[in-house]
Order: C-alpha cells, then structure tokens, then sequence
C-alpha cells in the first residue's frame, strides 16, 4: 500500500515510523547516542593530550638542540689552547728559531757552521708549515669531536627529563655530571694527544714532500701562498686514504678513535630506566660505544671534510691580512715561514674571539651532523605516548 502513496507521503511515513521505533527503544537509543559521545570525545581528548605532547617535545628539543650547539663551541674554544700548547710540544717552532737566531749571531763560533745553520733553516721551515696546516686540521677534528660529544650527552639529559616526568619515582639518572665530564674529556684528550701526534706525523711528511727543491728566494704571492698550503693539503688527504684500511669506515677515524664496540641504545634504556642504580662505567660505556659508531659514519666524514674546508679558508683569509701588513704584494718563501707561524698562533689564542669558533658553528654539514645525532631514539613513543 506503501508504494501507492506519493512520494512526499511516503517519505513523511518513513521519518515517522523511524521516530516511533526510536521513541519505543528510548533507552536503547539514549544509552548509544551516550556511548557514542563519550568514546567520540575521549577519543578526541586523547589526540588532542597526544598533540600538546607532541608540540611540547619538539619545543623542549629544539631549546636542548640550541643550547647544546652553544655549549659545544665553547667547549671547543676552551680547548683551543690546550691545542697550541700540544702543537708547539709537536713542531718545536720557537725552539728551532731560537737556536737558528743564535746560530746567525755566532758566525766566528766553529760549532755553528754553515751547514749547521742551513739545517736549522730547513728545519725550522718544515715545523712551521706543518705547524699551520696541522692547526687547520686538528682545529676541526676538535671541533667536530666536541660537537659529537656534546649532542650525545644532551639528548640524553633530555631523555633523564623526559622519563623522570613519565615516571616520578625514578630517581636514578641516565647521565651524571660526572659521568659527562668523563666522557668529555676522554673525547679531547684523544685527539689532542694521540689523534694530534698521528695527524703531525703525516702533515711533516707531507710538508718535506712539498718543499723539496723549493728555494728560500722563491717569490710568493698571496695566492701563490695558499697554493703552497693546498698542495701540502692534497699530499696529506692522499696519505690519509692510504691509511685506510677499510672502505666502509672513515679513513679519518683513527684519529679520533682506536677501539670498536657495538652499541645498543634501546637494550641499555630497557634495562636502567627503572632501574636503582646505573654504574659509573656503564654509562660511559654507553657513551663511547655510540660515538664509536658516529666516528666511523659517512656522515661524520662529510661534516669533518667540509669543516676542514672551513679552517682553511680561515686560515687564508687570516694569511691573506698579514701578508697585505708587509707592504708589497710579493714576498720570499723566506719571509712567509714566520708569518705562517704567526697566523696559526693567533688563531689558536683567540678564545672566545677565535675566527674559528664562528666560522665552525656556521657549517651547514656539520649543524645537520649535531641535529641528527641529537635526534637519534628521541621520536621513540614512549617520549610522547
């Protein structure tokens, strides 16, 4: 009968026959429309409470990330003099000039022949220009040292005050002062000692093979100045492929590190997240473990090798403006050595104020090195569930 009837009537039919089913089970329909609201809302809660969450880590992450790219250029400034009182133990530049100076002052004396002098010459020559282009190196490998280093302690004085607001009856620390200080400065004191006395070994060889046949008289340009370096640069980055003794790893890497470990972040975090107490040497081991792995990445390589070219280029412009003080746009090999000397010297004393310090923290592969390796296991969901 239904289908005879036009179709407004037969909608109007429809809607009130739907309402008095719906009036019949009232209850039914209240108790669901109930239900429906309230999972409808919790459930709207809960991404809502998962978004604040989520916007408060990344904005607690990005303030941890910035203040520890601060706190790691002034790590690396702190230790720019430790560095050039290592490189002067290295290339015993003054100590050369000293005895060559009294050499020239004691002509009638027999101990101090010609020959004599002309060795101290060469000597004092070659711990120069090993002096200045170790300084370019050996300046980024610290910095790029503390860089690491820093970002890895930071995430993880960010991981202890993410769990310790997840879980307040957690009272042991991931990362303790000392446990940073440790770690900090076994990092520096590699490469400033052992990293720094390879890194001599292999930049004098290179510089003995540069300078063969080159006279004292040699005109020299400003350009013709860094050439010479570059070309020192060129012997001692072949020299350092050469030492490589797996494609697969840095071939920068022993000058930063000599061990191997595995490293099993999310294993360790497991274990001691809840647990009383975390050793001293359990934490460390932890820290050396990953910057192991960090050291011997290719992202670490590029960073290094672009902040290698940073140093450089510092080191020209800061030759470039002493060499534009002599008053002539060409000088001999003879009156370079010194300067070059000079240049390294003032770079390394510069603090705070070192051209360095700027040009380094301005690298862009180096900046996306620190940004990934503070981020690493920090989108894990426990930090944001």
């Amino acid at each position: 009968a239904l289908l005879l009837l036009p179709p407004s009537t037969l909608v109007m039919e429809t809607v009130k026959a739907g309402l008095s089913a719906l009036w019949r089970n009232k209850w039914k329909t209240l108790l669901g429309v109930s239900v429906s609201y309230f999972v409808l809302g919790r459930w709207l809660q809960d991404n809502h409470n998962l978004r604040i969450r989520k916007e408060a880590l990344a904005a607690s992450k990005e303030r941890y990330f910035v203040s520890s790219q601060k706190n790691a250029d002034l790590q690396f400034a702190k230790l720019l003099s430790l560095l050039e009182e290592r490189l002067q133990k290295l290339c015993p530049v003054q100590v050369t000039l000293e005895k060559l100076q009294a050499a020239s002052q004691a002509k009638n004396d027999p101990s101090f022949t010609a020959t004599k002098r002309a060795m101290l010459w060469d000597l004092l020559k070659v711990e120069s220009l090993t002096k200045t282009v170790a300084t370019a190196y050996a300046a980024s490998m610290l910095f790029t040292t503390m860089r690491v280093g820093v970002n890895i302690v930071t995430r993880y004085i960010l991981i202890d005050s993410l769990l310790s607001k997840q879980h307040q009856h957690q009272t042991t620390k991931l990362m303790q002062d000392h446990v940073q200080e440790a770690f900090l400065s076994s990092r520096a004191s590699f490469v400033i000692e052992s990293g720094l006395a390879s890194l001599v070994r292999v930049v004098r060889a290179a510089v003995v093979k540069v300078l063969e046949g080159k006279s004292d008289r040699l005109s020299l340009r400003v350009e013709d100045t860094e050439r010479l370096v570059d070309q020192i640069r060129q012997e001692v980055d072949q020299e350092v492929t050469k030492l490589q003794s797996n494609p697969l790893r840095s071939p920068w890497r022993s000058f930063f590190y000599t061990r191997e470990s595995a490293f099993d972040y999310r294993g360790f975090l497991e274990q001691h997240m809840s647990a009383d107490e975390v050793t001293h040497d359990a934490k460390l081991q932890l820290l050396e473990n990953e910057a192991v792995n960090i050291f011997n990445s290719p992202e670490l390589t590029n960073a290094l090798l672009a902040t290698h070219d940073r140093a450089f280029l510092t080191l020209y412009s800061s030759l470039s403006s002493q060499l534009s003080l002599q008053n002539t746009p060409v000088v001999t090999l003879a009156k370079v050595i010194p300067l070059l000397s000079r240049v390294s010297t003032m770079l390394l004393q510069g603090g705070d104020f070192s051209p360095l310090v700027t040009d380094f923290s301005n690298t862009p592969l180096s900046l996306q090195l620190s940004r990934s390796i503070f981020e690493t296991y920090l989108d894990d969901e426990r930090f944001t569930s």
